[in-house]
């Protein structure tokens, strides 16, 4: 059984259908989008006014989930740095971001993917998963 999570702008999260058959990337998703309900959470109908009107808000809030994300493909998924970075840079730029804004994402996921080439798990999302999987089987 699932949680749902709700934040002061009422907002739902939506998984496209295809990644609910690929656990991995499913778990990076679901890492990714807790990012951006903590955000919401804490900033409210601001902060989503905001993210519809700049790009350097939209790269601040996006980029860091991304990294997010990159940290569980990389940790669980066997993904190399370099293609977690890639995969992520190519999803920032659906994002209508003007030339600051993704050079801004480009920084922060720099920033990810040299944290996670030294082996590091940033701020813990790897174990926060893996300690969610052990609670849903049961195991502490």
């Amino acid at each position: 059984r699932g949680r749902a999570r709700h934040t002061r702008c009422g907002c739902v999260v939506s998984i496209a259908a295809e990644t609910w058959d690929r656990p991995v990337e499913l778990l990076a998703t679901v890492q990714h989008e807790l990012g951006h309900v903590g955000s919401i959470r804490a900033g409210g109908l601001p902060w989503c006014l905001l993210l519809l009107l700049s790009s350097e808000v939209r790269a601040a809030s996006e980029a860091p989930c991304y990294g997010a994300s990159m940290a569980v493909l990389v940790g669980l998924g066997g993904w190399s740095t370099a293609a977690a970075a890639e995969s992520a840079m190519r999803s920032l730029a659906g994002y209508g971001l003007d030339a600051d804004g993704m050079a801004l994402a480009a920084e922060i996921i720099a920033s990810h993917r040299a944290t996670l080439d030294r082996g590091a798990d940033l701020g813990g999302v790897v174990l926060e998963v893996v300690a969610a999987l052990a609670a849903v089987r049961g195991e502490q």
